[in-house]
């Protein structure tokens, strides 16, 4: 997949955020090229810039959580 239309026309920002995570240790670079790789965008408000990574494909995969009794069962709670 590609980055998303803001991540492109905010290349700079993107580059230079990427970088602060590297040198930070929050994400390392991999020495193969990987299978997928998530989308980024911007999200841009009126005094900075979020960069957001798209891992909305990975819902596809997700389990459905079951309700017993109106109660959600991810909290252990029968």
């Amino acid at each position: 997949m590609s980055n998303n239309k803001s991540a492109l026309r905010n290349y700079s920002f993107v580059s230079t955020s990427i970088q602060e995570l590297l040198l930070s240790e929050c994400i390392v670079e991999v020495p193969f090229q990987p299978y997928f790789v998530s989308p980024l965008s911007v999200a841009e408000n009126k005094n900075k810039k979020r960069l957001i990574l798209d891992l909305s494909f990975l819902n596809a995969y997700k389990k459905r959580a079951r309700k017993i009794r109106g109660l959600d069962s991810r909290f252990g709670i029968f």
